[in-house]
């Protein structure tokens, strides 16, 4: 049985192993963005990219994008804008500034804390950061 996959895959890691992981759970079609990295390679097959959009850019460069050339930030934003990308899963935990030691200790170890990415609330969260 063949299962469907994640829609959009933002690799801000870039290394090799992860850009694998990510084509391999992407679904078919999908697409795949890899800022600042190089070509593709550590034995990833480029077979798994068959089927989907791969996305790079060095770091936010001016770039061409569905034939618009403006700074990747701007793509980026625009494509966040609208809708295209939603980036709410990225953040996984949430700090008061107060919590900043706290914040840095569970940004230092991210094997154990799982965290992706970390922001300050300082007027306040009503989703406090997960332990």
């Amino acid at each position: 049985m063949a299962t469907r996959g994640i829609d959009v895959v933002y690799d801000s890691v870039a290394k090799p192993e992860t850009f694998e992981v990510g084509v391999r759970v992407l679904a078919e079609r999908g697409d795949s963005s890899t800022p600042g990295s190089p070509s593709p390679g550590g034995g990833v097959d480029a077979r798994l990219l068959q089927g989907a959009h791969h996305h790079r850019s060095n770091a936010f460069a001016v770039e061409e994008f569905e034939g618009v050339r403006k700074h990747a930030i701007e793509h980026y934003l625009d494509l966040v804008r609208a809708g295209r990308i939603d980036l709410t899963g990225m953040v996984t935990h949430r700090f008061p500034l107060e919590g900043w030691w706290e914040a840095l200790k569970t940004l230092a170890r991210p094997e154990t804390s799982g965290v992706l990415k970390a922001t300050f609330t300082p007027n306040g969260d009503p989703a406090p950061h997960r332990a």
